[in-house]
């Protein structure tokens, strides 16, 4: 009788296993596929602000806050694209104690991208190659009068990121967001009827950590953004200066994935 009720209870046993077992190999095959078809975040970053002016003094550092939003959606494959919005203000009083009216500088950018997302394991990086379009504005405020440098060019960035940890209400990673672009730039003083033509590099670098709970993550990063436009071509006889930007800030974001 004992030997009949110990068959019996391995056979529910082997009855309850089996199917764990035959699902097994398909979870694991199903995790290389595992992340976001789908995401959206928002990031806001306070940091400082420098502008160098080429062959001038107008060089100066001040406060500053960036507004970032992201969206991106990508195939099982890895294939998709997206777009980033990123919107800068700096403080009104660039440029003092330097002998030159103070100055607000505001830029706004649009990158817009392919992707192709690689994934391997708790690893993966998106590729994006795309179009970007950027306007870096001076304001004077005792004149009122503004400049506009408008860029559009070519972007190229990679965004690997690392799972340290993963359960099932719990996922802590590293990641860094890195680019570098190159673009063709109209300069167009306002009280000046010529454009100005040159030409302008721009750098990009985020490291930070995330934490996700279900499908809404916390992020917190270090953020740069770096810009160099040459002298522009001369017009009439005239040129405008070169220049060189650069912020550096620390960013909070929230990302929710679908």
């Amino acid at each position: 009788m004992t030997t009949i009720r110990s068959s019996a209870a391995g056979l529910r046993k082997a009855a309850v296993l089996s199917p764990l077992l035959c699902l097994a190999p398909l979870t694991a095959q199903e995790l290389p596929a595992r992340g976001p078809r789908f995401d959206a975040s928002v990031g806001l970053a306070g940091g400082t602000f420098e502008h160098r002016t080429e062959s001038s003094s107008r060089d100066d550092r001040t406060s500053a806050a960036l507004l970032l939003l992201r969206a991106e959606a990508t195939t099982a494959g890895g294939f998709g694209g997206g777009l980033r919005l990123e919107s800068l203000a700096s403080d009104d009083d660039l440029f003092e104690g330097t002998g030159a009216n103070e100055v607000e500088a505001e830029q706004g950018t649009l990158f817009a991208h392919l992707t192709y997302r690689l994934h391997e394991g708790r690893f993966q990086m998106p590729i994006r190659l795309g179009f970007l379009l950027d306007d870096y504005q001076l304001a004077d405020q005792v004149t009122d009068l503004e400049i506009d440098h408008l860029s559009a060019g070519g972007y190229v960035e990679l965004a690997p990121s690392f799972e340290l940890l993963a359960n099932d209400s719990l996922r802590w990673s590293l990641f860094a967001v890195a680019g570098a672009g190159v673009a063709a730039t109209t300069i167009d003083p306002e009280g000046d009827d010529e454009d100005y033509d040159a030409s302008t590099v721009r750098y990009g670098l985020e490291v930070g950590t995330r934490v996700a709970f279900g499908r809404f993550d916390l992020g917190l990063s270090g953020i740069g953004r770096w810009q160099a436009m040459d002298e522009s071509d001369p017009e009439n006889g005239n040129t405008i200066d070169g220049y060189r930007t650069e912020f550096l800030g620390a960013m909070l974001s929230f990302r929710v994935t679908f």
